[in-house]
């Protein structure tokens, strides 16, 4: 998302202005002939006073100059910081559909281009397009949902200096489902299953524990060992990263 800095008519100090409200600020400035420009915001820190607000903007300016000093000229991709993403996590289905949703939607954009160069309405720009073309909301999410932590790699290893995802703006309407008889259609699948597995305790515990929020992995993956009846506990190990 492109920055309008008429929004920001408030000047604070060289370098940072804020809006009327004094919750957002904008800093631009100037290393080795480059621009650098973001947004500070405050908005959600209600209980702070404005005093605070700008001392809390002035220390992320500061931040942000010294990592601009500081910034490694490098020409990595974002197929490259994409790829040290991917690499963190583990040969799972998880990865796979990360990767898979990057490759056909996100990569031919920007794959190729140099990831210190990529602005946030660039990004907006492909979740627009792919919500555009037949993606739900929370589906086009997911362009953000990998890039972000790519960037947040590429941040820390000093190859880009701010990650542009935290400025792409995605609107998911809430869902609620109204489950009529919910009671009784929960009583009805009971009885069926004590009926048809009676000498089957597994998918007894199984409806048991998903009518809990259990997962079905969470569910199939659950062993003996990481039950306690005793305390009436049960633990999961290896419960999904959702």
């Amino acid at each position: 998302m492109a920055i309008n800095f008429k929004d920001f008519p408030e000047k604070v100090s060289t370098g940072l202005k804020a809006n009327k409200k004094f919750d957002k600020f904008v800093y631009r400035f100037k290393v080795d002939e480059k621009s650098y420009r973001g947004v500070i915001d405050c908005s959600t820190k209600i209980a702070w006073k404005k005093k605070d607000r700008i001392l809390y903007a002035e220390d992320e300016l500061s931040k942000a100059k010294k990592e601009a000093v500081d910034i490694i000229d490098t020409d990595a991709t974002v197929d490259e910081i994409i790829k040290l993403y991917l690499d963190t996590l583990d040969d799972t289905n998880y990865k796979k559909s990360r990767k898979s949703y990057y490759d056909r939607k996100v990569q031919k954009s920007i794959g190729k281009k140099k990831a210190k160069d990529i602005l946030p309405m660039q990004l907006q720009k492909i979740v627009n397009k792919n919500i555009k073309d037949g993606d739900s909301p929370s589906t086009a999410k997911q362009a953000i949902e990998i890039l972000s932590p790519a960037f947040n790699i590429a941040r820390a290893n000093r190859i880009v200096m701010h990650n542009p995802c935290l400025d792409v703006k995605i609107s998911i309407p809430p869902s609620k489902k109204i489950v009529v008889n919910a009671t009784d259609r929960l009583t009805s699948i009971y009885k069926a299953i004590i009926h048809l597995y009676e000498k089957d305790p597994f998918y007894r515990a199984f409806f048991l524990l998903a009518l809990q929020g259990r997962r079905k992995g969470e569910i199939r993956n659950l062993r003996w060992e990481n039950i306690s009846f005793e305390y009436e506990y049960y633990f999961l190990p290896n419960s999904s990263t959702k």
